[in-house]
This record gives C-alpha cells, structure tokens and sequence, in this order.
C-alpha cells in the first residue's frame, strides 16, 4: 500500500473503522446503543466498570482476558500524540501520521505503508469531502468504512497486484463480538475473518465509541504490527478530550 493510496483508503478503504461509550462503562445513550447491539445478536456482556479486565470468549473458545487501562502500562521509549485531542500512546520506534490532522491516523510498528492500526474521525473525513460509510457492529464488513468491498490488494500487496480489470474482493465476517477497553471508555469490540478466493489473509479488528464515532481498526494481514502491542496502545488511548 502507498502512502496516498493510505489517505484514500481513510476517504474510501477507510475510511476503515470503530469504539463506544463516552463514560467509563455505557451510559445514557451508549448503554443503548450498547445494549441494542447486544440484543441483536449473542454478545459477551459489557464490562460493569472498574479496573478489571473483561473476558472475551471467541465461538467455540475459552474467555480471555484483555488488558484494561488500568492494567495497560506505559512502557520507556512510548510517546504521546494527540489525535483530535485525544492522546496516542506510540511505542518506541514505531511510526506515526495523522495527515496533517485529517481524518485519520496510521501508526505501525514497521512503515506506514503496511498502516495496521488506524484512528478514524468519520465526521473530518466528512469535512474534508470525502465519503465514509457509518461504522456498524452488526455488519460483516463494519471494520471497512469505504463505500464499496475492498480490494485484495490493499490488503495483501504481496500476493495480488493491483489491476485495472477482475479486481479480486476480500471476504470479510464476524468472528468474534464483545466490549473493550479504549482508555476509561467501553468501546464496542469485533473481530473479523478476512479471506481472498478462499484463501485465509488474517483478520481485521475494529473499536467503535458509539456516541463519539471514534474508531479504530487494526489488520494483521501485513505482519507488522504485534497484536499485543495494539491492545496495549487502543487501552492506554486516553479519549477524554476528543473531538471530532
């Protein structure tokens, strides 16, 4: 993926997404929202607040425990970048862009080519002109917030070149639902099985605040980027002073 083809795919692949509830555990609202989800289809229920990490069981798999942003650790060599006024923990030597404050934001352990994790304000791409599809939990591609299916090669370079004629589509669905930290928030938590002409690419991760909009949504079909540091950076994401 390309450095422009990055700040399209916020406006189009992007404008990729999701995260939840604007007070520590769904309230007002966002325990509406939270519990229409949850009413919708069969969901681990919302943490009830506190410190503790919530248990997260995938179909078929025993609960696991995720770090909450009290357990979550600074660690030396992390830096703070703010996002539309919310605050990034970015692990040393890892890169960061958020396009000159636009819509998104990259980070990568390796290069913002690869791009595995991004922070989406769907309301500034609007501003910006672009389009954006509304982040939705209950829709097998609620990670992707373009407006059409996405391209295999935007997710996997190496394997499918980009051609003008029988792009191949990626295939995208629910694996796992539940509830996750996002600093003291509770962010609406999905992950996903993305194949190509059947073959397995990885999944995509998404964390969507229901009332703010904010999300973030974090692929692993670059290898770039170790998924325990991204559960580490998304719970240290202090979103208090986010505006979109």
């Amino acid at each position: 993926m390309r450095r422009r083809t990055r700040r399209s795919v916020a406006v189009l692949l992007l404008a990729l997404a999701v995260g939840c509830a604007d007070s520590g555990a769904p309230a007002g609202d966002d325990r509406a929202q939270a519990s229409a989800s949850a009413a919708a289809s069969p969901a681990p229920p919302s943490p009830a607040g506190g410190s503790a990490s919530p248990a997260v069981a995938p179909p078929g798999g025993s609960a696991t425990a995720v770090p909450s942003a009290a357990v979550a650790q600074r660690q030396p060599g992390d830096r703070i970048e703010l996002f539309h006024g919310a605050r990034v923990v970015v692990p040393a030597g890892w890169k960061y862009d958020d396009g000159n404050d636009g819509g998104t934001a990259c980070l990568d352990a390796v290069t913002l080519e690869a791009c595995a994790v991004r922070l989406i304000d769907p309301e500034a791409i609007r501003r910006d002109g672009g389009e954006i599809a509304e982040p939705d939990g209950e829709s097998d591609y609620g990670w992707y917030l373009g407006t059409d299916v996405p391209p295999c090669y935007e997710l996997a370079p190496e394997r499918y070149e980009r051609t003008e004629a029988d792009l191949p589509l990626v295939s995208s669905r629910i694996l796992e639902r539940g509830f996750r930290p996002v600093g003291s928030k509770t962010a609406l938590f999905r992950r996903y099985a993305l194949t190509c002409e059947g073959k397995q690419l990885g999944t995509a991760r998404l964390w969507l605040l229901p009332t703010s909009r904010l999300a973030v949504v974090a692929l692993d079909t670059f290898g770039t980027t170790p998924a325990a540091e991204v559960d580490r950076v998304v719970a240290l994401l202090d979103v208090e002073g986010y505006t979109a």
